[in-house]
């Protein structure tokens, strides 16, 4: 599907046996809609939506072998939903909402497990395991408190301490007792929230 841009919606595809979905729907600039894949044979999914411009909707991904989320979401400006990630075997995050400021990105279930697969013997706020969404500016504080609480405690793995960057603008929305608790939770999860 690279590069098919004149596709704006994915059919729903057997995925289950794909070990490798990277660059897979890479500049498909009319993509709006991904349903519900299950891409659980999949080990490195880098770059899969990346470039998509048009994309809105994402279903729930089942990713439960993806160790490379690096770049999946880049460039995806006008995206508005994305459901749960199973991100239990991911070990690089890098990048992966890079690109200018998705003021229309409001919908998010989270990274479920992310930390899970961290290596012990990574230094502090390694670059590839830091979950960037600062530009992500419009995300609702549920979403947030998602991301959040779906964190992997790496501090009790003995991991050393990891980031998740909000944006000061996402951490001001952290207002009610759910927000605060769900800030509070993840940094004794041993995530430097920021």
């Amino acid at each position: 599907f690279t590069g098919a841009s004149s596709l704006k919606k994915v059919p729903l595809l057997n995925m289950s046996s794909v070990v490798s979905a990277q660059n897979m729907f890479e500049d498909c600039k009319s993509l709006e809609e991904v349903p519900e894949f299950d891409f659980s044979s999949a080990t490195n999914v880098a770059y899969l939506f990346n470039n998509c411009t048009s994309l809105k909707y994402v279903s729930n991904l089942n990713l439960v072998k993806a160790n490379s989320l690096s770049y999946v979401f880049a460039n995806d400006n006008n995206l508005i939903s994305i459901g749960e990630i199973d991100g239990s075997s991911v070990t690089n995050v890098r990048n992966m909402f890079s690109g200018s400021t998705r003021s229309h990105f409001t919908v998010f279930g989270g990274i479920k497990d992310l930390g899970k697969s961290y290596s012990t013997t990574l230094a502090a706020n390694n670059a590839n395991c830091t979950l960037d969404l600062s530009k992500c500016t419009a995300l609702t504080e549920q979403s947030l408190i998602n991301v959040l609480t779906k964190l992997y405690d790496i501090a009790t793995k003995g991991c050393n301490i990891q980031s998740c960057i909000l944006g000061s603008s996402n951490l001001n929305k952290l207002t009610s007792e759910a927000g605060v608790q769900a800030l509070a939770d993840a940094r004794a999860k041993g995530w430097t929230i920021s």
